[in-house]
C-alpha cells in the first residue's frame, strides 16, 4: 500500500513537470499540479454523484424529444445545461496548473 501511494505521488510530480510555461511559472506549475489533480478527482466524483441523479430525475420529469409523436424538445433545458457545464468545468481539462 505504501508503494502504491509513493508511485501515485511520483506520477503526480511527473505530471507537473509536463507543463511548459516560463521559468518561475514552471516551478509553480510543477509544485501545484499534483495538488490540483489530487483535489480535482474528488471534486469530479462529487459532481458526478450529484449531477447524474439530477439529470435522470429531470429526464423523467420532462422527457424532451419524442420521435414517434414528433414532439420537439423544449428550450427550457437550463438544469441540464447547468449540470453539463458544471461537469465540464469540474471533470474536464485542464489537468495541469496553467500560469
Amino acid at each position: 500500500m505504501k508503494s502504491a501511494i509513493s508511485t501515485a505521488l511520483a506520477l503526480f510530480a511527473l505530471t507537473g513537470c509536463a507543463a511548459t510555461p516560463s521559468d518561475r511559472d514552471n516551478v509553480a506549475a510543477a509544485v501545484g499540479t499534483p495538488f490540483y489533480v489530487a483535489l480535482k478527482i474528488p471534486t469530479c466524483v462529487g459532481t458526478v454523484a450529484v449531477a447524474a441523479p439530477l439529470i435522470g430525475i429531470g429526464q423523467l420529469a420532462k422527457p424532451g424529444y419524442d420521435a414517434a409523436r414528433g414532439i420537439v424538445p423544449s428550450t427550457d433545458d437550463d438544469l441540464r445545461r447547468t449540470l453539463r457545464d458544471g461537469l465540464t468545468a469540474n471533470c474536464g481539462p485542464p489537468y495541469t496548473v496553467t500560469p
